[in-house]
């Protein structure tokens, strides 16, 4: 996700699981398992061994791809503005263009691309299950919906949380999005058992990879002038915008631990469920993170010397694997791209930058690639 997150930050856009393996391999698929045609961008070329080479390469570490996708001078304040209120608007425009769609999918990309403020986007939500009644993607996002709309009790009259559970109930983050939607309605009993149910999960499978492919069928069937980069970057910003539910449960977290013995243990024993389970380097660190806090709010300075060896270790892979180039690579390479969101998919973001790291190792090699042409040309459109 952190990588992900990093692309969309690149890119100069200003809006803001349990292995899933199966089938073959290389054809992607949408949240409901439906294969996605591939239409890739060229890759950037790579001269023939008679053509002149652009540039001389001895070994892939001593290079870097030199491009800047910044523009030279930053937007004012008033153009930034304007610009998010443009995109907005043409957000609204797709979003009502889809969610009349007897494709699931596309009736959840509504949502997806509806400002979750608005009482469109839980109207949406609602439309979407009612087309898929155990989609836990809609379902986790119903739970966040919840959350931030106090007032509300759509979730307790249709049962959302019952059926959440039984959708994904081996998942620790649709346990941690339960208990941050009781936490938001005083139901610290409940929220405190919810987290205990995700410490034990056999997984932790968060939804942003689905996220971001249902946004990207859905922009694509409504805006044909973006090409699928474009439209994997805008799904990244609005995932990206879509925070854990179970970060309410989080604060719970913070304001108990150090006088409340059940919820220190249940804090804890997810907390390491998150650093060791959890498929996105945000929230492995996020569980790093929750250790250490705890162990600061106990005065256990040695269970907080042995957690803060592991962050330091673990801060260390996260700067060697995400890299401006490999950042500069997704961007610019569709095949690498679509690639690493396979990987995302079935085995989670760890196992995805391994595979980008080991990617762009490989391209650096390759006398004449250079994606730096594609980054720049996107960035000035």
């Amino acid at each position: 996700m952190v990588a992900l997150a990093a692309i969309f930050a690149l890119s100069g856009i200003d809006d803001g699981g349990s292995d899933s393996g199966d089938g073959e391999v290389g054809v992607l698929r949408s949240a409901a398992g439906r294969p996605i045609p591939s239409e890739p961008r060229a890759a950037p070329s790579v001269p023939a061994d008679d053509e002149p080479q652009r540039r001389q390469v001895a070994t892939a570490t001593d290079r870097h791809f030199a491009c800047d996708p910044y523009p030279d001078d930053l937007p004012s304040a008033e153009d930034t503005a304007a610009r998010l209120e443009r995109h907005q608007r043409e957000s609204e425009r797709r979003a009502r263009a889809l969610e009349g769609s007897e494709d699931v999918e596309l009736r959840l990309a509504a949502a997806l691309i509806t400002d979750k403020r608005s009482p469109e986007h839980l109207q949406r939500l609602l439309s979407a299950l009612a087309s898929d009644p155990d989609n836990p993607v809609i379902l986790e996002r119903l739970l966040d919906a919840c959350i931030n709309r106090p007032a509300s009790r759509v979730c307790e009259e249709r049962g959302i949380v019952e059926r959440a559970a039984e959708a994904d109930g081996d998942n620790g983050e649709m346990w941690g999005a339960i208990a941050g939607y009781r936490a938001s309605r005083g139901d610290t009993d409940g929220a405190l058992q919810a987290l205990r149910r995700g410490a034990s999960a056999g997984s932790h499978r968060e939804y942003f990879a689905d996220v971001v492919r249902v946004i990207e069928l859905g922009l694509a069937a409504t805006a044909g002038d973006l090409s699928y980069v474009d439209r994997v970057i805008e799904g990244i910003g609005w995932a990206t915008a879509s925070t854990s539910p179970w970060l309410t449960a989080y604060a719970e977290c913070r304001d108990r631990v150090a006088a409340d013995p059940l919820w220190h243990d249940a804090c804890l024993d997810f907390a390491r469920h998150l650093e060791e389970r959890s498929q996105t380097v945000l929230n492995r660190g996020i569980g790093i993170g929750l250790q250490a806090m705890i162990a600061e709010e106990s005065g256990n300075e040695a269970a907080l010397s042995v957690v803060r060896e592991r962050e330091r270790e673990y801060l260390n892979w996260r700067d060697e694997h995400l890299t401006t180039d490999g950042q500069i690579v997704l961007m610019g390479d569709e095949r690498v791209l679509r690639q690493y969101l396979d990987e995302f998919d079935a085995h989670g973001e760890l196992a995805s930058l391994e595979y980008l790291r080991e990617e762009v190792e490989r391209l650096k090699r390759l006398p004449g690639y250079d994606p730096c042409q594609a980054v720049i040309s996107s960035s000035r459109e």
